[in-house]
């Protein structure tokens, strides 16, 4: 779904973190997303950097939706955990992502 709020917001529905959990997508600036707890950008004992939130409800749904976040064309991406990307963000989470 799209808003028409500062220049137009897309929802996007990422369940696998939680059942409700959304991404947004600022359209301006090149693409800004606002991943919340589906995706984070921080070092776990099992990563660094980008890549999967701490925890799960749902693992399949998860990659699910990280796979729809690797699809996006963002400039920026922000998250719950972890720092932003503020280059490039969309060819990272391709690459981190686009082939779960």
């Amino acid at each position: 779904d799209e808003l028409p709020l500062g220049g137009g917001l897309r929802v996007i529905h990422v369940p696998g973190h939680c059942a409700g959990q959304i991404a947004l997508v600022w359209l301006r600036y090149g693409g800004v997303l606002v991943a919340a707890d589906a995706a984070s950008n921080m070092a776990l004992p099992w990563q660094k950097g980008l890549g999967y939130p701490p925890i799960f409800e749902d693992l399949e749904e998860g990659k699910r939706s990280l796979k729809r976040l690797a699809q996006l064309e963002v400039a920026v991406a922000v998250f719950g955990h972890g720092g932003p990307i503020l280059e490039d963000a969309g060819a990272q989470l391709h690459e981190r992502f686009g082939n779960l």
